[in-house]
């Protein structure tokens, strides 16, 4: 058999193509001279959700997390203002309901029924596959098509998108798994950068409210915001990159009749109802505190006693008359050397969470008891400052 002259074909040809080295990246540097103020606001939810950020709204179950997501949607897609007290910017919304499409649709109608109909601007995909860590990219290919093409219809940007709920949408991994859990919100943040939207998801308390969210502590530590729902329907930002922490609001739910099935029985659903901020607790006069409050104040008056006060002028604590100041910074680590909670938490950033929380809850209840002022990074006691707490109560304490 004769296969010509090989010789006579060009040796190119032959040869293997030679592998090319990627170009590295070179280091970006940014010079004070190169940063400008930028006066123009794009947050969905200012000082507290950004464009491109990914975070968590979590609570117990059955207290009414979707309904709030609903609520902060229509917010958001009907240009309302103010949610929770801060500014607004409108925008389109996408809900994607991993867990239960039919309720979503009840909340959907419930919602527009006591808002308003939002028209293109608030939509819910409930065909997504999930985003689990085995899953391939279909999952968030679908999310940004979808959103793509919401923002398309409404002629607007999509601002949020709400992932309802977490368990559904990583069916199949180890919440308490850090790689599982990292792995996942890597994909809600391919969401975000694709689609330029925040994305929240909604996720559920874990056994001991105190520790937070249910699962890896790499939840939270990946996040750019976390908003608590409590039992008892309170709101309060526990994380949040651009913006202040603390409580938001309280709200109930409001029943909304929707319509009459077959059998002629009401079909109803439920909407959020803010009251106008935070209702505080209510003291009275010589009342005993809640006992890790009256841990909080008794470590505040030791650090009076051991002589950590100190004179502060007028014009660093908003003109207030106060003979001497504490760093809040000093009271809230004091009272984590005295183990305001109790909890025996192994993870440190589950631990530090359950301090932050309990310090501020004590330290909200003792300042709406009358009992302690605040301006900024300074807090003083209201009357006998240099009153010494019962020893019973007091114990010894070593600065």
């Amino acid at each position: 058999m004769h296969f010509g002259n090989a010789a006579a074909v060009p040796q190119e040809r032959w040869q293997k193509p030679r592998a090319t080295k990627p170009t590295p990246a070179k280091p970006r540097l940014i010079y004070a001279r190169d940063v400008h103020f930028d006066p123009a606001v794009t947050d969905p939810v200012k000082h507290m959700i950004g464009l491109r950020e990914v975070g968590f709204l979590f609570g117990p179950s059955s207290a009414g997390k979707t309904f709030v997501a609903f609520d902060l949607a229509m917010a958001i897609a009907m240009g309302r203002e103010r949610w929770c007290g801060r500014r607004v910017k409108p925008g389109a919304v996408l809900h994607v309901a991993f867990e239960g499409g039919k309720g979503s649709r009840k909340r959907l109608l419930a919602a527009a029924l006591e808002h308003g109909d939002p028209g293109d601007m608030l939509s819910i995909l409930d065909n997504a596959p999930p985003l689990n860590r085995e899953g391939d990219q279909a999952g968030v290919a679908m999310i940004v098509a979808a959103a793509a093409e919401l923002s398309a219809n409404s002629g607007s940007r999509v601002s949020l998108i709400v992932i309802d709920t977490l368990s559904a949408a990583a069916a199949g991994d180890d919440e308490n798994a850090a790689a599982d859990m990292s792995a996942f919100v890597a994909k809600l943040k391919l969401v975000a950068e694709r689609t330029g939207a925040a994305v929240l998801a909604i996720h559920h308390t874990g056994k001991d409210r105190m520790n937070g969210m249910r699962g890896s502590s790499a939840l939270r530590g990946n996040a750019d915001f976390v908003i608590e729902l409590t039992e008892t329907k309170e709101l309060a930002i526990e994380k949040c990159r651009e913006g202040r922490t603390g409580p938001l609001a309280t709200f109930e739910l409001i029943e909304v009749e929707l319509g009459t099935d077959d059998d002629g029985d009401p079909q109803t659903s439920c909407v959020v109802r803010f009251t106008e901020g935070v209702t505080p607790a209510k003291v009275k006069p010589g009342a005993r505190l809640p006992n890790q409050s009256q841990l909080a104040l008794d470590v505040l008056r030791n650090l009076y006693n051991e002589g950590v006060a100190r004179h502060v002028s007028k014009s660093q604590i908003g003109d207030v008359e106060v003979p001497r100041c504490v760093r809040l910074e000093d009271w809230r680590k004091a009272c984590r050397t005295r183990g305001l909670t109790k909890e025996s938490e192994a993870d440190p950033i589950k631990k530090a969470a359950a301090e932050k929380k309990a310090f501020q809850r004590a330290s909200d209840t003792i300042e709406k008891a009358n009992l302690i002022g605040s301006h900024g990074a300074e807090v003083w006691l209201i009357g006998q400052q240099s009153a010494p707490p019962p020893a019973s109560e007091v114990g010894t304490w070593h600065k």
